[in-house]
């Protein structure tokens, strides 16, 4: 026969019991990792990890030049609002034969792309005009290092410096994660 420690009160005792009685389950096993929202029956874990991957995504309409390019009111496919750790941004093309996304003039730049991982610095592409007309060229121009980004709760901006990164004028794609 084994023994037992009885050291324990009486009410400590029936609180005991009273947590068999009502289903207690006692809390062992490795915690799981939570992926989604929503319910989730944890009750035989004494920890769960909640890692709640968060996308958005949306148009913004740029003016040419302008800076800071800045998207506001985030929220993820579940609607709730999120903190971006990366964003992007591409120019929607209009298409058509009146389509020129030069700055105006030859020879000149335009931010057409931006990719931000959080971490990694910013990756700006800008395309160049070579010539003008009907049989202009472009070439594709990347800058790592150019602009001051900012990630806060359901936005996220871009201030660049460099006039030729700044934007033309159009219709953004963007996207953000969290």
């Amino acid at each position: 026969m084994s023994e037992y420690n009885m050291t324990h009160t009486g009410k400590e005792l029936d609180d005991a019991i009273a947590k068999v009685q009502s289903g207690y389950i006692l809390p062992i096993g490795d915690s799981p990792t939570i992926t989604s929202n929503g319910t989730h029956d944890v009750k035989q874990y004494a920890n769960a990890v909640v890692d709640v991957k968060h996308f958005a995504s949306g148009n913004i309409s740029l003016t040419a030049g302008k800076d800071p390019i800045a998207v506001t009111g985030i929220t993820d496919q579940n609607g709730e609002t999120f903190t971006p750790k990366g964003f992007c941004f591409a120019l929607k093309p209009t298409g058509g034969a009146s389509m020129n996304y030069a700055k105006g003039t030859s020879n000149s730049y335009c931010l057409v792309a931006c990719i931000h991982t959080g971490e990694e610095a910013t990756r700006i592409i800008a395309w160049h005009q070579n010539s003008s007309g009907a049989e202009a060229s472009y070439s594709v121009k990347a800058n790592p290092s150019t602009g001051n980004y900012s990630m806060s709760s359901g936005k996220f901006s871009i201030q660049v410096d460099n006039e030729y990164y700044r934007p033309i004028a159009g219709n953004y794609l963007w996207a953000a994660w969290g």
